[in-house]
């Protein structure tokens, strides 16, 4: 998608729509009232990169690379105070799902097909649509943003999804079930922290079409650093097999001591910080601060099973 500088180009051609011509959507997802709130002023949608860098210039990109559609965005206000509502439209359910997982915070909540809440700010997903509501002005409560957010996602027409499927290949026991990122882009691995020291961006040859997904898991009740599964989809088996001649190749570089080679790769970064990887097919992953070797195997051979059913 190419997307051109704020300000370049005819501003009236992207000018945002306040009365879209055809109701989309994002806009007939949100209601003029609910039980609790009304609509305060305008919705306004923004649809395509240029429109977009125009409402969040500077924070643009990683959206657009979920495959952005468009996103409506309006003010509610109650007796205690406003929110801020967006709602967003993604090329597909994966993608959506993708953009929530990076936004999320706090809480799981029971609402659309997956919903969080971190004091008075709300994330919801359903199919190829991203719900957000964080407080404006006021002291709006929890209760509040909890109901605006079910009143909106009831009314959305849109069918439910599951996470994505690499999302589902992670293995389920002692998976922080809130930590699941779906990653699409180098941007989108941007915070994931899986090492002690920088992977260069390159590393995982997230470009085109290869995608990843990655999980924390807590293993040991005194473990200071969450185990990392990461399991990434190359666009071939020997896409795949560079990643894993990279990682390798970086792991010898900062001077960790590699401690199996078949049939997967283990290092030894220090006491209780072990690094496995390993291919099947055009599948990679690499677990990430293993407490011990055992367990930097065993997990890898789980990931990559689910990852080949």
């Amino acid at each position: 998608m190419e997307v051109r500088e704020e300000g370049v180009g005819d501003a009236e051609e992207h000018a945002p729509q306040q009365e879209p011509e055809a109701a989309v959507a994002t806009d007939q997802a949100l209601p003029a009232t609910t039980d609790g709130f009304r609509l305060e002023g305008p919705k306004t949608t923004y649809e395509g990169g240029d429109e977009l860098f125009q409402y969040i210039n500077g924070g643009a990109e990683p959206y657009l690379k979920f495959n952005f559609i468009r996103v409506t965005t309006a003010v509610y206000a109650s007796d205690e105070g406003q929110l801020q509502v967006d709602m967003w439209q993604f090329e597909s359910p994966e993608a959506a799902y993708g953009a929530y997982a990076r936004d999320r915070s706090g809480e799981p909540v029971d609402i659309g097909d997956e919903s969080s809440i971190a004091e008075t700010s709300v994330w919801a997903w359903q199919g190829a649509f991203m719900l957000t509501i964080i407080p404006d002005r006021g002291n709006p409560t929890r209760e509040g943003s909890l109901e605006l957010a079910r009143a909106i996602m009831e009314q959305l027409d849109a069918p439910s999804a599951e996470r994505p499927a690499l999302c589902r290949a992670l293995p389920p026991e002692n998976l922080d079930e809130q930590s699941v990122r779906y990653v699409m882009h180098p941007l989108h691995a941007h915070g994931l922290y899986l090492a002690n020291q920088i992977i260069p961006e390159g590393t995982f040859g997230l470009e085109g079409e290869a995608v990843a997904a990655v999980g924390s898991y807590t293993l040991q009740e005194d473990q200071q650093t969450s185990t990392k599964v990461f399991l990434l989809r190359q666009t071939s088996a020997d896409a795949a097999e560079e990643v894993r001649d990279a990682l390798r190749k970086l792991r010898s570089d900062w001077g960790d001591e590699l401690v199996q080679e078949d049939p997967h790769l283990v290092f030894k970064a220090g006491d209780g910080n072990f690094c496995s990887i390993g291919t099947r097919g055009q599948v990679l992953t690499a677990v990430f601060f293993a407490p011990d070797r055992q367990t930097a195997v065993e997990l890898i051979e789980n990931t990559l099973q689910r990852a080949s059913e």
